[in-house]
């Protein structure tokens, strides 16, 4: 069960990342939205389908983002670090459900600022959407180098398999010459 924590522990961990690089005004306007939360390790803060409702910053600790595979099966893409955000997407497309399960690796202290709360800020101050933006653009390309990093992997299977037949189509022919070899 999440552990609500006193104010008074900032989450220094929040200004690693994105919101580190963003103006005083618009950081503090988020922070003063935010609940900080402990998690313990292993357990889920949300799973891919559930419900978005809040934009959530990782203070401290680790957690895994997993992706569903077209098989169904989910894989560990990425392993956050303090100062990562999420929930961009959701807030700005108001799409209602997460595309993602996150995990805490490590004990995490995390930030959370309900969606409904950060769209009044925006509304009251909307030069904050540029913030939003070059938020969703870091989610971007990580997501490109997930992507790059699956069909790499994809090939190295495909090239590994290759290998594998390769070997097995040769191996009678190999095992006829030198007794001694045994199946690669």
């Amino acid at each position: 069960m999440p552990e609500d924590l006193d104010r008074s522990d900032p989450g220094k961990g929040l200004q690693a990342g994105w919101l580190g690089r963003e103006p005083p005004a618009f950081r503090l306007s988020l922070e003063g939205l935010t609940k900080l939360k402990r998690i313990p390790a292993g357990q889920s803060l949300y799973a891919s389908e559930d419900h978005a409702d809040a934009l959530v910053g990782l203070a401290s600790g680790h957690l895994a983002l997993l992706f569903p595979l077209v098989s169904g099966e989910e894989t560990v893409s990425h392993i956050c670090s303090p100062g990562f955000w999420l929930g961009a997407t959701m807030l700005a497309t108001r799409e209602p459900r997460r595309h993602l399960t996150a995990v805490a690796r490590t004990e995490v202290t995390i930030a959370v600022a309900p969606l409904t709360a950060v769209r009044r800020m925006l509304q009251e101050e909307p030069e904050g959407w540029a913030a939003i933006a070059r938020l969703m653009e870091v989610h971007w390309a990580l997501t490109a180098c997930i992507a790059r990093d699956l069909m790499l992997r994809a090939a190295i299977e495909t090239a590994s398999w290759r290998r594998c037949c390769a070997c097995a189509a040769s191996a009678p022919l190999r095992h006829a010459r030198h007794r001694s070899c045994a199946f690669p």
